[in-house]
């Protein structure tokens, strides 16, 4: 475990070695995770993963056993791409490599992509339900009022029902979920949001040289599949990979999935 300091706070990174006895030719794989999530959404794809791969996740900040900002928060969106980029720094120092591979989820995942953005080091990225254009995001507005007027615990009710359909996680996949929510900071997972719905990465894009894995749900209350393939468009070199009936967690429900699809991206893009 390594802390990495942030506006003046630390952000947990949990580091683990790869499983398998040799595992040189694989870059380290860092995890970001979303609003009201920590790293322990990515358990099931260190599973999966961390036989071939050193693998961290990082708390974002007001989330799992990262800082809580005690004062006015000011983060700009390149401030959270730095944080990434930071923890990607830390996380190849301890793997002993010199490229790695940056995986997210929501807004952890445009975080990747914005840390990817001109930087030679990122051997690929991977990421599910994740949005480049803020200003079409769906159902997150709202959030403050619906935080203010009936508190969080009222607000990640919601959310679970906005990330799961009905039968599509088992009830201590949904179970952890509504704690995690419930654990987090308020303030931190508003200016997340906020930071989201203001940001357009579009001209980032093009400098996102690494290929690109999508991995996006058919039926996102947040982000519209089109807006998927908008990203795909404009990134140099991407796949999407749409999984059929889902909302926006997939990153929780289908984890050994994607990480397979991960897996399986990775060879055919001969980044393993």
């Amino acid at each position: 475990m390594t802390d990495i300091a942030f506006q003046g706070g630390r952000i947990y990174l949990d580091f683990a070695s790869a499983r398998a006895a040799s595992p040189a030719l694989a870059p380290p794989i860092l995890f970001v995770h979303g609003v009201g999530a920590d790293t322990a959404i990515w358990n099931d794809w260190r599973g999966v993963l961390g036989g071939a791969f050193a693998t961290a996740a990082l708390d974002l900040p007001g989330h799992g056993r990262s800082f809580r900002p005690a004062g006015p928060i000011a983060w700009t969106f390149d401030d959270i791409a730095g944080l990434v980029r930071d923890a990607a720094a830390a996380t190849m120092r301890e793997a002993g490599a010199g490229r790695i591979v940056l995986v997210g989820e929501s807004v952890g995942g445009t975080a990747c992509l914005a840390a990817a953005a001109g930087n030679p080091l990122v051997a690929a990225v991977a990421v599910c339900s994740t949005a480049h254009l803020g200003g079409r995001l769906e159902n997150v507005r709202p959030w403050r009022e619906r935080i203010a007027a009936d508190g969080l615990g009222a607000w990640s009710d919601d959310m679970l029902e906005k990330r799961f359909a009905p039968g599509q996680t088992d009830e201590a996949h949904r179970a952890w979920f509504g704690a995690a929510q419930r654990a987090s900071d308020a303030e931190s997972i508003l200016a997340l949001a906020d930071l989201l719905v203001g940001l357009d990465l579009t001209p980032r894009l093009p400098s996102i040289a690494c290929p690109v894995l999508l991995m996006h749900p058919d039926a996102s209350p947040f982000i519209p599949l089109e807006l998927a393939v908008a990203l795909k468009r404009g990134l140099p070199d991407a796949d999407l990979m749409v999984l059929p009936g889902t909302r926006h967690g997939i990153a929780c429900s289908h984890g050994d999935a994607c990480a397979g699809a991960v897996v399986d991206f990775l060879g055919r893009r001969g980044v393993i």
